[in-house]
């Protein structure tokens, strides 16, 4: 393993990255984000890349097994809708940035979706409130800020 795989995320580091993070909502509902180099990356994800490595790996071994719903269309930046419809059909609510904040693209059809999560995932991904704005779709990068590992 090299070295960075112990650091945290500096703002360069972010700035220069579509990132895609992950975070459990208060239900235990995981929820994707992708940056596009540009969006809010709480701390608890910044803190170590080698915990941003272990959560991306899980979700890549995810099945696709879920059928989706899109909610807001093509994401806004470069990504294809088709990436955020294979997050949607792993069980995850899958966002973009937007203005700062972050738009819900797609999701699980059926919301209650259980997925088969390693038993460390909850030491990787952080949880916390995850709200949307009143036109159901935005989430405000204030509580992004406020997600923490438990």
């Amino acid at each position: 393993m090299d070295k960075c795989e112990f650091d945290a995320m500096d703002d360069g580091f972010v700035s220069t990255h579509d990132l895609d993070w992950y975070a459990f909502d208060h239900e235990w509902r995981l929820h994707h984000f992708a940056t596009a180099g540009r969006g809010v990356v709480p701390e608890a994800v910044r803190a170590s890349m080698q915990r941003w490595r272990a959560s991306c790996e899980l979700v890549d071994q995810l099945p696709c097994r879920f059928e989706v719903e899109v909610v807001t269309g093509k994401g806004s930046h470069d990504s294809s809708l088709r990436d955020f419809v294979e997050m949607a059909s792993k069980g995850l609510y899958s966002h973009d940035v937007s203005d700062g904040d972050y738009r819900l693209i797609a999701r699980p059809k059926h919301p209650r979706v259980i997925l088969p999560l390693d038993e460390q995932a909850d030491k990787w991904i952080p949880r916390g409130r995850i709200q949307y704005a009143d036109d159901g779709v935005t989430v405000s990068a204030g509580l992004i800020a406020e997600l923490e590992i438990e």
